[in-house]
This record gives structure tokens, C-alpha cells and sequence, in this order.
């Protein structure tokens, strides 16, 4: 008798210490996803073969991922993490270890705008928080994402009130040499370079009072006269 309540302690022992090594590790699942390896490969749709993307979270306009795998062999695709973007549930998201301004390890975040040169990604202060307490949270590591909304003057306001930051993304790439376009922090003084570049006229007082809608709206017109 003693042997097995000893046996059976052992057992539980060993079923407690998987579980929290579950807990530990965040829980994640696998499903499909495909890759747009480079720019380039976005822009002419060239869309890889079905692998498996191990997910760790996901919301509305995210998901964070550690490891990409075949779909037979299960072996770890080298590239996976370094695509460009990738197609999940048919969304794209943008790998935003290619933003500039902040980089979000194994963190995707959708396109908000893919129709002609600029591309646009938007975040906000509780997609940046969630992302990263995800992604330390599995990795075990210690960072704040939140440092990429200390300074509001480079976020902008929108009609129902909230901070959004405008991630944006040249995607014609100037030098033949590079396949990959990075993103940028679209703040208000990048945002004036971007009106001269593109010869656009906004008087001083609209610029300060511009919301973000009417950012996303310049932009947009920027792109219908490059198509």
C-alpha cells in the first residue's frame, strides 16, 4: 500500500511539474499560414507553400508567433521569422521586426492599408503592451513595449478620441539591391517631409489639428495618384 501511494505522489508530482511548465511556456497551437518571404514577393503576390505557424496569441489585428514549421516533416523553417509578412485566416500581417521605431520580436500585425506605393500598419498602446507581455511572458524575458507611446506627439489623435501610431511603409524600394521595405513612425514632423515630398497642400492650421483618419486620408490620395 505504501508502494503505491508513494507511486501514485510521484505521479502527481510529475503531472503538477508538466502543468506548470505549460503556465510557464504560455499556452500555443499550431495552425497554417503562408509566407511573403520578401517585398517583393508581396507586391507580386507570390505566396509560399502551406506551413504550420506555432501561435502563441493572437487578436484583432495581431499575432505572435515562435516557430514556423513544415507541414510534413515538421522541421523549423530557417526563414520563417524573417518574412516579410505572412497570410493567416486570410489576413495579411506585417512582420514588424521590420519597423524602425520599435522592434516587436516574432509579433505580426495586419495591414491597414495595401493599395499602392505607402503602405500603412496602425497600432495602439494596448495592441503594444499586449504583444510584448505575450511574447515575455513566453519567452521568459523582461521588456516594456509601452516605451513606443511615451511621447503622444508621435501618435495621433482620432475622432473618437484614442492614440493610434501610423506605421508607414515605402514600398518601392529605391536601391535594386534590397528586397525588403522597412516602416516607419509616421509623427507629425515626418508626416510634414511626407507632404513636401509629394507636393501636397495643407495650410498650418489644418496640419494642427489633423486626426488620424485624415492622415490615413492623405496618404490614400498619395497612393490613387501613383497608381
Amino acid at each position: 500500500m505504501k508502494r503505491f501511494y508513494k507511486k501514485l505522489m510521484t505521479m502527481r508530482d510529475i503531472c503538477f511539474l508538466f502543468l506548470m511548465l505549460i503556465i510557464a511556456k504560455g499556452y500555443s497551437q499550431d495552425y497554417p499560414v503562408n509566407l511573403y518571404k520578401t517585398t517583393v514577393d508581396y507586391k507580386s503576390n507570390n505566396l509560399s507553400e502551406t506551413y504550420k505557424g506555432i501561435i502563441v496569441d493572437e487578436g484583432k489585428d495581431y499575432v505572435t508567433i515562435s516557430k514556423i514549421k513544415d507541414s510534413v516533416n515538421d522541421k523549423v523553417i530557417q526563414y520563417g521569422l524573417s518574412a516579410w509578412a505572412i497570410r493567416y485566416y486570410e489576413n495579411d500581417y506585417y512582420n514588424l521586426s521590420y519597423y524602425n521605431s520599435m522592434t516587436y520580436q516574432n509579433a505580426f500585425a495586419k495591414f491597414h492599408l495595401t493599395e499602392g506605393r505607402y503602405y500603412v500598419v496602425v497600432l495602439n498602446a494596448n495592441f503594444a503592451n499586449k504583444i510584448t507581455q505575450n511574447y515575455n511572458s513566453y519567452n521568459g524575458i523582461s521588456f516594456s513595449g509601452s516605451t513606443v507611446f511615451s511621447k503622444l506627439k508621435k501618435t495621433w489623435l482620432t475622432q473618437e478620441g484614442f492614440r493610434k501610431q501610423i506605421i508607414l511603409i515605402d514600398t518601392k524600394l529605391e536601391d535594386a539591391s534590397l528586397q525588403n521595405a522597412s516602416g516607419i513612425n509616421l509623427s507629425p514632423r515626418k508626416l510634414k517631409k511626407f507632404i513636401k515630398k509629394n507636393k501636397l497642400k495643407v495650410n498650418k492650421e489644418s496640419f494642427k489639428s489633423m486626426s488620424f483618419e485624415e492622415v490615413i486620408e492623405l496618404i490614400k490620395l498619395v497612393n490613387s495618384k501613383d497608381i
